[in-house]
C-alpha cells in the first residue's frame, strides 16, 4: 500500500491520527485499484479492437483472391485431390490442436480460482449451518417446545388407534343388529305369507297353536325380561357412544398436536435468525483473532507499528467494498484474452503461409 509524501509528512508532525492516516490510506488503495481496473479494460478493449483489425484484413486478402481468380478463370489451377485432401485435414488437425490447447489454458487460469474458491464457499456455508442447528437444538426453549411436541404427537397417535378400534367395534355392532332385524323380518313375512295361503280353517288352528305356544309369564318373570332387553339396548348404545367420543378425543388431539408442532417450528425459526447472527459473528472474531497481525510482525525498520499495520491491513477490514478482489478476476480476464489472441495469430500465420504458397506457385 502507497502513501503519498503529504500525508506521511502529516502522521510524522502529528496533523493526522493514525485512524485518519489509515481512512486515507484505505481510499487512495481503492482508488489505485479502481485504476488498475479501468487500465486492464482499456487494455481488453484495445485487444478486441485489435483482434478485429486483424479478421477484416485477412477477409480483404481472400476477398481480393477470389476476385483475381473469377477475373481470370483459366490462371485458377485447381489442385491435385491427394494434396486437397492432406491439406483439409492438416487444417481440421490444426483446428483441434489449437481448441485442445485454449481449452488447456482456460482451464488452466480458471479452475485454481474458481473451483477452490467455490469449494471453500461451500465448506464454510456448510459450517455456520451446523453450528446454527446445534444452536437451536441446544436452546432452551426449543427444549421446551419439541418436548411439548413430541408428547403431542404420541397421544394423538395413542387417539388415533383407540378411535381405530372404537369406530371398528360400533360399525361391526351396526351390521349386526341390522343383520338381526332384517332376518326377524324377513321371517315374519315369510309366516304371513304362508297363512295367507291356508283355508280359513286351518289358519284359525295355526293361530290357536302359535299363541299357546307363546310362554305365559309371571310380572317378575316379565320384568326381568324388560330389564335384560333394556340393558341389551344400553349396551349397544354405549358402544356407539364410544366411538363417537373417540371421534371427538381425535379430533382435540389433532388440534393439540398440530398447535404444538406450529410453535416448535416457529420456535426454531426465531432461534435460527439469532443463532445465525451469534455464529457469525463468531466467525468474524475469529477471523479477526487469526488475521491480527503479533507485535514481531508490526516491528519493521521502514515505518511505525502504525505504518506497517496499515501498509499490511488485514482483510476484514476491507470486506464489502467493490473493489475487492477486482483485480484477480481482470488478470483471468486479461490472461484469457492474450490465449485467445495467440490461438488466432496461429491461425492467421497459417492463412498467410497458405497465400504466399499460392502466390509464389502463381
Amino acid at each position: 500500500m502507497k502513501f503519498s509524501h503529504s500525508v506521511i509528512l502529516a502522521a510524522f508532525l502529528g496533523t493526522l491520527s493514525v485512524n485518519e492516516v489509515e481512512a486515507i490510506a484505505i481510499k487512495q488503495s481503492e482508488a489505485q485499484r479502481l485504476m488498475e481496473s479501468i487500465d486492464v479494460d482499456m487494455e481488453t478493449l484495445h485487444k478486441k479492437h485489435k483482434k478485429h483489425h486483424k479478421k477484416a484484413k485477412k477477409h480483404h486478402k481472400k476477398s481480393h483472391a477470389q476476385v483475381q481468380t473469377t477475373e481470370d478463370p483459366e490462371s485458377a489451377v485447381p489442385p491435385p485431390a491427394e494434396e486437397k485432401a492432406e491439406a483439409e485435414a492438416a487444417g481440421k488437425a490444426a483446428t483441434e490442436s489449437a481448441n485442445k490447447a485454449a481449452a488447456a489454458k482456460e482451464a488452466a487460469g480458471e479452475e485454481p480460482v474458481a473451483v477452490k474458491a467455490k469449494v471453500e464457499k461451500v465448506a464454510v456455508e456448510k459450517g455456520e449451518k451446523t453450528a446454527v442447528a446445534a444452536k437451536v437444538a441446544a436452546d432452551a426453549d426449543v427444549k421446551v417446545k419439541t418436548k411439548a411436541a413430541e408428547k403431542a404427537a404420541g397421544e394423538l397417535e395413542t387417539a388415533k388407534t383407540t378411535a381405530k378400534v372404537s369406530v371398528e367395534a360400533a360399525d361391526t355392532a351396526a351390521k349386526e343388529q341390522a343383520a338381526e332385524a332384517k332376518a326377524k323380518e324377513e321371517k315374519a313375512a315369510a309366516e304371513a305369507e304362508a297363512m295367507e295361503k291356508l283355508p280359513a280353517k286351518e289358519k284359525a288352528t295355526k293361530l290357536k297353536e302359535k299363541a299357546a305356544a307363546v310362554p305365559k309369564l309371571t310380572p317378575e318373570e316379565k320384568d326381568a325380561a324388560d330389564e335384560a332387553a333394556g340393558a341389551a339396548k344400553k349396551a349397544a348404545q354405549k358402544v356407539q357412544d364410544d366411538a363417537a367420543a373417540a371421534k371427538k378425543d381425535l379430533e382435540v388431539k389433532e388440534a393439540v398436536a398440530d398447535t404444538a408442532k406450529i410453535n416448535k417450528e416457529s420456535t426454531e425459526e426465531l432461534k435460527k435468525g439469532e443463532a445465525e447472527i451469534v455464529v457469525k459473528k463468531e466467525i468474524k472474531a475469529k477471523k479477526v483473532a487469526e488475521q491480527k497481525p503479533s507485535p514481531a510482525d508490526l516491528a519493521k525498520p521502514w515505518g511505525t507499528p502504525g505504518e506497517v499495520w496499515t501498509a499490511n491491513m488485514p482483510e476484514h477490514h476491507l470486506e464489502g467494498y467493490a473493489q475487492t478482489g477486482r483485480k484477480g478476476v481482470k488478470e483471468h480476464e486479461l490472461a484469457q484474452a492474450k490465449a485467445e489472441e495467440e490461438n488466432e495469430s496461429e491461425s492467421e500465420n497459417e492463412s498467410e503461409d497458405e497465400d504466399s504458397g499460392d502466390e509464389s506457385d502463381e
